[in-house]
């Protein structure tokens, strides 16, 4: 039973939310169905059945990164953290922000438009010490050991292809020379479309 505070009287029956995966906001403002002017015990009530709506929280967040709608399940971990502290709580967090992160490193590689952003340099300031220093840097993060997200092995052979170009001479020069011509083609203009020709009559015989 809940603690008895001084000038309340205990809650007959606590008052258990229920999350439905449908309205997960509606459930965590808490504030809404637990506090009533009306009813003093309400306090008690709140104090009691607030931990279990924690953990509601965090059974909702792990179901929404379990379907791959990490941003929905962090923000779902965040709060269910700032209700009730509790180890368990914790520990949801830190692996939701965990996944979070490393889907965010591997997007950003993945949908990098050249091998200077997949490493994240400039082809105006750059300098082979930079680009081994962000190469490594990044495999810190990609590499699929330590890469929690289903696409880490994709992103870091990306990564290692932009690696190999730019860490030599040549093979740089060679895809420097590739996109400015890339950045400077034109393509033609589109011809008009022209009509097949007609079949002429045949004369007539004399």
């Amino acid at each position: 039973p809940p603690p008895a505070v001084p000038g309340l009287r205990a809650p007959l029956q606590p008052r258990r939310p229920t999350v439905t995966p449908n309205a997960p906001m509606r459930v965590l403002h808490w504030s809404r169905f637990l506090l009533d002017p009306d009813s003093p015990s309400d306090v008690a009530t709140l104090w009691w059945a607030l931990p279990e709506v924690a953990f509601d929280a965090a059974d909702l967040a792990r179901q929404r990164a379990d379907e791959g709608n990490l941003d929905d399940a962090l923000r779902l971990a965040h709060k269910a953290a700032r209700m009730h502290a509790d180890p368990q709580l914790d520990q949801t967090l830190a692996t939701i922000q965990k996944r979070h992160d490393d889907d965010a490193a591997v997007n950003k590689v993945l949908l990098a438009a050249d091998h200077y952003a997949a490493l994240g340099l400039s082809d105006d300031s750059f300098s082979e010490a930079a680009e081994k220093k962000a190469y490594l840097r990044a495999c810190r993060v990609l590499h699929p050991d330590k890469n929690t997200s289903p696409r880490a092995e994709e992103a870091f052979k990306k990564l290692s292809e932009a690696h190999a170009v730019l860490s030599n001479s040549d093979a740089r020069h060679r895809y420097n020379l590739t996109r400015v011509r890339l950045r400077t083609y034109v393509s033609p203009p589109p011809q008009p479309a022209t009509a097949p020709p007609q079949p002429q009559p045949s004369p007539a015989a004399p």
